[in-house]
């Protein structure tokens, strides 16, 4: 087949293969999501650690930086994926304000949105149970309180329930 003919096709699957990852970072806040914050390397052995529990079969990424000023809602971590790797997004004013413990609470949590993508409670309490298997009730319940304090709702009594919950059948 010559050049001339394979041309077209080739740019026909390239066409594709664009559009479907460039779809895929759309899912981002916004393109300068990765750019305005740094990579964190501090919690990447414990990423390791949950991403294989959880069979992941991409790489985990973490960055930090001024994301809960870019947006009108309270947020001050998320998840998203690419097409190799995940990326987790931590304000780093609300990073700062947790203990060690709760951090790894938190990237615990935002790992457990790649597996269960935010929806609802019910995702919401999913992912608070693989922070809760990777650390302690005290941490998740630590940076609950926290973002609760912050202006973040997402069902905090229920969710809190939750965990008392689950402590107890761990028990």
């Amino acid at each position: 087949m010559g050049w001339r003919k394979a041309a077209p096709i080739f740019l026909s699957v390239f066409a594709v293969i664009s559009y479907a990852y460039f779809s895929e970072i759309g899912n981002l806040t916004n393109l300068e999501d990765i750019t305005l914050g740094k990579r964190n390397y501090q919690y990447q052995e414990f990423i390791n650690e949950v991403a294989g529990d959880l069979n992941f079969k991409k790489k985990v990424k973490l960055y930090v930086g001024p994301y809960n000023s870019r947006s009108e809602e309270q947020t001050v971590a998320f998840a998203r994926h690419f097409t190799l790797t995940y990326f987790i997004f931590i304000d780093e004013g609300f990073l700062n304000e947790l203990s060690e413990s709760e951090k790894r609470a938190l990237v615990g949590h935002e790992l457990g949105h790649i597996k269960f993508p935010h929806n609802d409670t019910i995702d919401q309490m999913g992912a608070d149970r693989i922070a809760l298997e990777h650390t302690s009730p005290e941490a998740v319940k630590g940076f609950l309180v926290k973002l609760y304090k912050n202006g973040g709702n997402h069902n905090y009594l229920i969710r809190m329930g939750n965990i008392e919950n689950l402590q107890k059948h761990q028990n």
